[in-house]
């Protein structure tokens, strides 16, 4: 046995010495989508690990418990009994006007106490700024703050009444949450100074937070646990380490998973694409084979000699693919760097890459098994009348079945093994989703190919009925090659698309019905000044909403989870289970607004249980249903209140929305506050407007939306970058298999080419048929694709992420365009040698 693998490994490499540029070129293709698969699960676990570790540096403590009014005595005698390291902070927004004169600007001002952080750092330009600022000798303010408002380190503003200086700029701060800077630039003072100026004096929308740093032993979680009955009573949110880990991971979740879906599709194009090109190439070996068996070489060592070069082909492709993905992780940290948010410690992945390069070298055997089949059967008289085809078997035609049936098992497997997931269930789905795309795309490609065949039938050109008809040429590997391309613009068309949704949901600056700045903290008794110092400025009032702080207690139905605290739930209302929500009461529903079910109450008599009409979502969390009793406390009072109806809420709408509606009648009109929303046409009315406000009514908080909108904007750019450098990948691995398949079929092509011109057929219409078929190739794989992607992008948005339908039609042009362009080119590149040919090689194409 080890003399007959022996033998094989040194026929195998005899055999590919006049093969071998060919041999690399299928490689090059599989190393494309093996090197997708570990760049993207590479990076993606890198990000993961770097959450974990930073996580504690992300909160800048291990555990931060907050209040939304000053501590009270019993809440400061319940955070002492906690034990470990205290340091408080304040957050809140404020303006901030130079005091040499200028508009004002909306910052968040945090006051905190220099034992904070326990853990990262505040990094400031200077270094030494901090110790400045902890000193009292001024502030730190965020470099777009400085640079917005035309300011230099060593300049005086006013923060309210109080007259400080910018002692240093600010870079990264711990205990932050996602975007914050990029909405609103932060000013950072220390606690001390804020209540000597008073600053919070007046002010209803103010944070307090409590960070602690627990002895190195302490199961923050445990504890949490055993005292969320205590966080509950005194009205007291809490958030640990490991809950900011889980919200940052959701963060990127969900578009790893289409990275990841992306970067496995491109793997197994590489694969399968050129399986097709590979079993050309090895059944052009037939003659050599039938040789090897006339000399006495058995069936299975023939077999074996070729079974090596495909497996080789599979590993060495995946091997160069391994190595070409531990590089592409820098290059998606650079591309992804806007979105993340992060600072990505790239680990190398040795595990994701030998997986990945097992998977490529079975499931490029696996795909193989047809051609050696055939090959397994082939006669030794082959070699003596090659031209003659061989009897009909049986046994090899049932033969040929099963081995249809194992290529397709290979690809299955394949997909299991490089599906990203914690369990094999996770695994199946990634696969399932694979598999049924790659049938979709094949189903479009082959129907296009059908229907482009049909068209050559009536074509009166005859190059042009030619070149057509040569998609459905036996051994021309036009629907793998289509399939290859088609998915490269299904990944650049769909993240067009999706971003487009996005962009015609969030970013529409010029909508005069769309609110862009919102105003909050407003006293009842202030609505109507604020609402004409609006109208004075050319502005219209778009919504007024009433808002009161309500403290959820213990429902009478219990939810779902059988544990209640923040770490063993969704951490997305993890702040109002132990804290507080915000409600609001009116008698008719917003337009982003749906009744899900039950019945929506106009009015309350004042009598009975209270009904409310909540948030589906929220309803789903908790474990919900209509008829459940839920307690609430407002201003120490006690509210029964029953859930009455479910709402669906459009969360995308830049709008005033609430978890929490009830009727009118529940409140005192002078309960609470008021947000108002209005629309600003620019950025400098934007800034007039809180200015003014500010000027007028201090204790009013005026935040810009447009910068929110900008940082969706900026993420939205940065996932589509990430699409769009798996869709480069995608269209080398369509460029290796356009080629390599092209290669293996050169022989067919220089007979066919040859036999034309020896009939007496110019030149010139050679090349329109060759020209014919590569732009057919083209464009059946970029329509295909672009329908494949308008199909996937209007289900996602109307059953998953709720956005509109909306066709980037420049880009979806451009792309359809440009790849039959491309294959056009390609193809102009690889039949131009053979027009050079002289038709006596008709005679010796086999040599």
């Amino acid at each position: 046995m080890f003399r007959t693998l022996t033998w094989a490994l040194a026929m195998a490499w005899r055999d590919s010495r006049r093969e071998r540029g060919r041999l690399f070129l299928f490689a090059v293709a599989v190393a494309a989508g093996v090197g997708a698969v570990v760049a993207v699960s590479g990076f993606g676990r890198s990000v993961q690990k770097s959450i974990s570790y930073q996580a504690k540096s992300l909160l800048g403590a291990d555990m931060v418990v907050s209040s939304s009014a000053e501590f009270t005595a019993s809440q400061e005698r319940f955070l002492n009994s906690i034990g470990g390291e205290q340091a408080h902070e304040v957050a809140f927004a404020s303006l901030v006007r130079p005091a040499k004169g200028g508009a004002a600007r909306l910052v968040q001002v945090r006051g905190i106490e220099s034992a904070f952080p326990f853990y990262g750092r505040i990094e400031t330009v200077p270094q030494g700024s901090l110790d400045g600022m902890r000193s009292g000798r001024g502030l730190l303010a965020d470099a777009a703050l400085i640079s917005q408002m035309g300011l230099r380190i060593g300049d005086a503003i006013h923060i309210g009444g109080l007259k400080t200086e910018i002692w240093g700029t600010l870079t990264e701060a711990p205990g932050e949450g996602f975007g914050v800077g990029m909405m609103v630039p932060r000013v950072y003072m220390t606690l001390p100074d804020i209540y000597r100026a008073s600053l919070l004096k007046g002010r209803t929308m103010v944070k307090h937070h409590a960070y602690f740093r627990l002895p190195p032993d302490t199961d923050v979680a445990a504890l949490v646990e055993q005292r969320a009955d205590d966080f509950r009573e005194l009205e007291l949110g809490v958030e640990t380490a490991k809950a900011r880990e889980l919200r940052m991971g959701r963060v990127w979740k969900n578009t790893a998973a289409f990275l990841n879906l992306a970067s496995l599709l491109a793997a197994l194009l590489g694969v399968t694409g050129i399986a097709g090109a590979m079993q050309l190439h090895l059944l052009g070996r037939t003659e050599r084979i039938a040789t090897l068996r006339c000399i006495g070489v058995s069936p299975s060592a023939a077999f074996l000699v070729y079974a090596i070069q495909a497996v080789g082909v599979g590993v060495g492709g995946g091997v160069l693919g391994a190595g070409a993905g531990a590089f592409m992780q820098n290059a998606l940290t650079v591309v992804l760097s806007r979105f993340i948010l992060l600072d990505v410690r790239i680990e190398p992945v040795w595990d994701i890459a030998a997986l990945a390069v097992a998977a490529a070298g079975l499931v490029s055997f696996l795909s193989c098994t047809p051609a050696f089949i055939q090959l397994r059967h082939l006669s030794p008289f082959q070699a003596l009348r090659p031209s003659v085809p061989g009897k009909k078997n049986t046994r090899k035609e049932t033969s040929a079945w099963a081995a249809y049936t194992l290529a397709g098992a290979g690809i299955v497997l394949g997909s299991l093994l490089l599906a990203p997931g914690e369990s094999w269930g996770q695994k199946s789905v990634f696969a399932a989703v694979c598999c049924g795309a790659f049938a979709i795309l094949s189903a479009l490609v082959t129907a296009g190919i059908w229907g482009t065949c049909a068209m050559a039938r009536s074509g009166k050109s005859y190059a042009v009925r030619h070149g057509l008809a040569n998609l459905r040429r036996p051994q021309n590997r036009s629907h793998s090659v289509a399939v290859a391309l088609g998915f490269s613009v299904f990944v650049i068309c769909f993240a067009a698309l999706v971003q487009r949704g996005f962009e015609d949901k969030l970013l529409q600056p010029g909508e005069p019905d769309m609110s862009n700045v919102v105003l909050v903290d407003v006293r009842p008794a202030q609505v109507p000044a604020v609402a004409r110092l609006l109208q004075s400025m050319g502005l219209p009032l778009l919504e007024s909403s009433p808002v009161v702080s309500l403290r959820l207690a213990d429902p009478a139905k219990p939810a779902k989870d059988e544990k209640k605290h923040p770490t063993s739930r969704d951490t997305k209302h993890e702040s109002g289970w132990l804290g507080e929500y915000k409600a609001t009461w009116r008698e008719a529903l917003t337009t982003g607004e749906k009744i899900a079910a039950g019945e929506w109450k106009t009015r309350y008599a004042g009598v009975g249980v209270i009904p409310v009409s909540v948030e589906s979502g929220l309803a789903a969390d908790m474990g919900w249903d209509i008829g459940t009793r839920l307690d609430f406390t407002h201003g120490g009072r006690p509210m029964k209140v029953e859930i009455a109806s479910l709402r669906s809420v459009d969360w995308m709408q830049i709008r005033p929305n609430f978890h929490f509606v009830f009727p009118p009648g529940v409140f005192d009109e002078l309960d609470g506050s008021f947000m108002l929303s209005t629309h600003a046409r620019n950025t400098e009315q934007s800034g007039q407007v809180m200015a003014a406000v500010s000027r007028e009514f201090p204790t009013v908080s005026a935040v810009d939306l447009g910068l929110a909108m900008s940082l969706v904007d900026d993420i939205a750019r940065s996932v589509r970058g990430g699409a769009r450098f798996l869709a480069g990948l995608m269209i080398v691995v369509g460029l290796a298999v356009l080629l390599a398949s092209a290669s293996a079929s050169q022989t067919e092509r220089l007979r066919e080419c040859i036999l034309m011109r020896t009939l007496g057929m110019p030149s010139k219409i050679v090349k329109t048929i060759f020209a014919v078929e590569f732009v057919a190739v083209g464009t059946v794989a970029s329509f295909s694709g672009a329908s494949a992607a308008l199909g996937g992008a209007w289900l996602v948005g109307r059953y998953a992420l709720g956005i509109p339908f909306a066709v980037p039609v420049g880009t979806l042009v451009a792309v359809v365009f440009a790849v039959p362009l491309f294959t056009w080119l390609s193809g102009w590149v690889i039949t131009a040698d053979l027009l050079k040919r002289s038709p006596m090689d008709v005679l010796r194409y086999g040599q």
